[in-house]
């Protein structure tokens, strides 16, 4: 949305597999002459409460396959109705880098991509 290229996902397990299909694909493309990895994705706006698999688990696993393919980690926002520092807390040890309690206002939402 808004010139932004996305990738939407259903639950946790399909963000996951949609990442791994990313990571999958970047490991196939010829690198430029700085031989750093890039990430497949820039940014995962992560709900932390989603069916099939939940956020912190989707989050642990999308740090795994980082390291695996040995790729920049992507900047993971997490977009969730708890607000508790516990829920905090969790899902920055599972790798979440900017925790943000719903509703979010698209301006400030495109305000902090901007600013990473």
């Amino acid at each position: 949305r808004n010139g932004y290229t996305y990738a939407a996902a259903e639950n946790g397990l399909e963000a996951v597999q949609k990442y791994r299909e990313s990571c999958v694909a970047l490991s196939h493309a010829p690198l430029a002459n700085d031989t750093k990895p890039h990430s497949p994705i820039n940014y995962v706006l992560m709900d932390i409460n989603m069916p099939v698999m939940n956020g912190v688990e989707a989050t642990k696993r999308i740090r795994d396959l980082e390291r695996e393919f040995k790729v920049k980690g992507a900047g993971i926002i997490a977009l969730t109705g708890l607000g508790s520092k516990e829920a905090k807390r969790e899902a920055e040890a599972a790798g979440v880098d900017l925790f943000l309690p719903k509703p979010v206002k698209f301006g400030e939402l495109k305000k902090l991509l901007i600013k990473r």
